[in-house]
């Protein structure tokens, strides 16, 4: 009898046992049951394409179960894959519609104004640019209405372009009988075109507004290629678990001659995550024994510390440096095997400044820098990653002085290459609920950090 192979790749199964993917929540484990009716014990070999260090072989008895460490299989239901894609800079021609439009009625505006209405006392006309490209020009604002539903997500985008007015923003909301949802906003510039992205869950079931608008009077603008994707959260939930590493499983299973058994029997079923899973650490951790129990077992093995590393918490007042708390966490991860993500060498918001905030030009400057070489070199070689400069999207304190932060990254390297440099931001992508951070008016600023 020839021998039989298993071969896991994702959704596709090509073999003659059973496999099943029976936890959507991560990568699992293996789950082998010998179910044969012949009381001869059976050989197991298992290898995975990905893990190359990863081989086990095991001989089962009838009826006789295993579990392995196997940690990756791929399931999804089914679902319109997601689009990624964003553009950050502004561009000489629009972009196409994702998804083609979604539900959005005439998302190119090639049927001119079909589908689309202007709101209260704002004017739409159709154009055309020199390559056939049609667009609509909104004066404030324009809407169109669909149909929502309850508990979907709903994926937005657009593109724009300023024509009149300056200084304002741009934003795209969902207007309901429960009130208004903002998917995004933007500040367009005149002359090239602008990508917004964002979305929004539907609290209702009912014909809903799509609205287009201009946070300035008397704005006029040019608008392309709107697109609503809907998504349930069974296929939002998807395309979360498609962001794991998958790789191919090799099952062989043979009697004790070495030949291929027929009809076994395997399942797969999560017996322990592999994936990096932390949380953030505070330092009464320490003295707290229940807090120590309920962090160690079974459940993380990476944090960050909440506040302990931060500036405004290690030099309360300048020229006294005190790590203290830190190394005594630091110590604490270390001898229970947990990574540390260090958080953070800089904080841009000059809300948390203290007394750096009374600091201007070269004396900011030096005083950053010196901050940078005191913890980078504190802690070289304890931690993988590095939060380089907290929030420098929303707040410019440091970054202002560091030639866009650019130094204080390169400072960071110099002293310990080792952990990843993060820029670490909130409100910078896509989401349900408060939405993303527009970019900023003079991008090129942030490219050179």
């Amino acid at each position: 009898m020839a021998l039989k192979l298993l071969h896991l790749v994702i959704l596709f199964i090509f073999v003659s046992v059973d496999i099943t993917c029976t936890n959507a929540v991560g990568p699992p484990k293996v789950h082998v049951i010998n179910a044969l009716t012949d009381p001869s014990p059976v050989h197991l070999r298992v290898t995975s394409a990905k893990d190359d260090d990863y081989e086990r072989n095991e001989i089962l008895k009838q009826s006789e179960s295993l579990d392995l460490a196997i940690n990756r299989c791929g399931f999804q239901v089914y679902a319109l894959p997601y689009d990624y894609s964003y553009i950050l800079e502004c561009v000489a021609k629009p972009g196409a519609p994702l998804y083609k439009g979604g539900i959005v009625k005439n998302p190119k505006f090639n049927e001119e104004l079909n589908g689309w209405i202007a709101g209260g006392e704002a004017k739409i006309e159709s154009a055309k640019s020199v390559d056939g490209n049609r667009y609509a020009v909104v004066s404030n604002g324009v809407y169109q209405s669909f149909n929502v539903e309850k508990g979907k997500l709903y994926s937005v985008s657009a593109w724009f372009q300023l024509r009149k007015g300056k200084g304002g923003a741009v934003q795209i909301k969902l207007v309901t009988s429960n009130g208004e949802q903002t998917a995004n906003f933007i500040f367009p510039k005149a002359g090239c075109w602008s990508m917004l992205k964002g979305g929004f869950e539907s609290t209702v079931t009912e014909s809903a507004k799509l609205q287009i608008e201009a946070n300035v009077t008397g704005a006029v603008m040019w608008v392309d290629s709107v697109s609503v994707q809907p998504f349930t959260q069974e296929e939002w939930n998807s395309h979360r678990v498609e962001s794991v590493e998958k790789g191919k499983v090799k099952f062989e299973v043979t009697n004790e001659l070495g030949m291929a058994v027929a009809d076994a029997d395997v399942s797969i079923k999560l017996k322990e995550p592999r994936f990096p899973f932390g949380n953030a650490m505070s330092n009464s951790i320490l003295e707290n024994q229940v807090y120590q129990k309920w962090f160690l077992e079974k459940r993380f093995k990476y944090t960050t510390f909440g506040n302990e590393l931060k500036w405004e918490y290690t030099e309360l007042e300048q020229g006294k440096v005190n790590y203290t708390k830190s190394d005594a966490m630091m110590a604490f991860a270390k001898n229970n095997g947990i990574k540390v993500r260090g958080h953070n060498i800089l904080w841009d918001d000059p809300k948390y400044a203290t007394w750096k905030a009374n600091l201007t030009g070269d004396a900011r400057r030096g005083a950053a820098m010196k901050r940078v070489e005191s913890v980078v070199s504190k802690y070289k070689g304890q931690v993988i990653h590095w939060d380089v400069i907290n929030e420098n999207m929303h707040h410019q304190l440091y970054s202002n002085v560091t030639h866009n932060g650019a130094d204080v990254y390169r400072l960071a390297h110099q002293l310990d290459p080792l952990p990843v440099p993060f820029l670490n931001e909130f409100n910078v992508i896509e989401g349900v609920g408060i939405m993303s951070l527009p970019p900023p008016p003079d991008i090129s600023r942030k490219s050179s950090g």
